[in-house]
């Protein structure tokens, strides 16, 4: 399917390919068949290309062909209520996005690249290498029935308001093991700020191990790992230090102010005829 071309798929009939066959779809691809499942069958191998668009506008659509290559690097959106069907077990999403608003059923979704997002279920597991996982659409709640694997190359992206999930911040819901590296990244929106009171559980499993390695951007957050949620909250307040002297003044002689360690928030330095300073030294 050529760039720019579009293919209405009407009719629930399949598209074959004997063992060596590719199908390559560039352009766009509407699953507009009611009346049952459509597929890709057979021995046929499957590429999404980086311009091809795939719409499930009804029922279901089949993923069912079982050659060597299966994989995404375009836009798949599959809308609440509906739902695509990968049924070889090895399917490679390394670029694009997938948006499951509704059901995506896979073996093991391998997450090499692009976006996987939305509001819907993910039927299976996701091992997520090198891409980037972002639930809801500002914010909401996605959920994959099986484990979760983020590797060092991984990203979960999170958006918060408030701390309601599904509706002021973002949650992934994870049926099995969230296995846990890479990045998290936060966007706070509408100015909002984690509050002393504040909880957010941005991430439920059954079991969690690990842990992100990178959180961007810097922000005052603690993120907090329990056994089975991952939750954000106020960043512990840093101490204070204070010092005073209120012996004799060297009028005209230098004074040597002196704090640390570097890397502290900051200083105030105050003195006698109104002397003021912020640097450290």
């Amino acid at each position: 399917n050529r760039p720019g071309a579009v293919l209405n798929w009407n009719a629930r009939p399949h598209i074959y390919g004997h063992a060596g066959t590719t199908f390559l779809n560039e352009g766009t691809i509407n699953k507009n068949n009611a009346a049952g499942e459509s597929s890709f069958v057979a021995s046929l191998s499957v590429t999404n290309a980086a311009t091809g668009i795939i719409n499930v506008n009804a029922s279901s659509f089949g993923w069912a062909s079982s050659g060597p290559t299966q994989s995404n690097l375009g836009q798949i959106n599959i809308p609440s209520g509906l739902t695509m069907v990968v049924y070889s077990g090895g399917f490679s999403h390394a670029g694009g996005e997938i948006v499951v608003d509704g059901f995506l059923n896979v073996g093991t979704l391998q997450q090499a690249g692009g976006l996987l997002s939305g509001t819907g279920i993910v039927t299976g597991s996701v091992n997520n290498t090198g891409g980037s996982v972002e639930p809801g659409l500002s914010p909401g709640t996605l959920t994959i029935t099986g484990n979760y694997t983020q590797g060092a190359g991984g990203t979960l992206f999170i958006e918060a308001t408030g701390t309601t999930p599904g509706t002021q911040h973002d949650r992934l819901i994870v049926g099995g093991t969230a296995s846990l590296n890479g990045t998290l990244e936060l966007d706070l929106l509408s100015g909002y700020d984690i509050g002393p009171v504040d909880q957010l559980v941005i991430l439920t499993a059954g079991t969690r191990t690990g842990t992100f390695s990178n959180l961007v951007p810097p922000c005052t957050a603690s993120v907090v790992y329990n056994p089975a949620n991952v939750t954000l909250e106020e960043a512990p307040a840093g101490p204070t230090a204070t010092s005073a002297n209120n012996g004799p003044v060297n009028v005209g002689q230098m004074l040597q102010l002196t704090g640390g360690p570097n890397g502290m928030a900051s200083y105030s330095w105050t003195g006698p005829n109104g002397f003021t300073s912020t640097v450290q030294n």
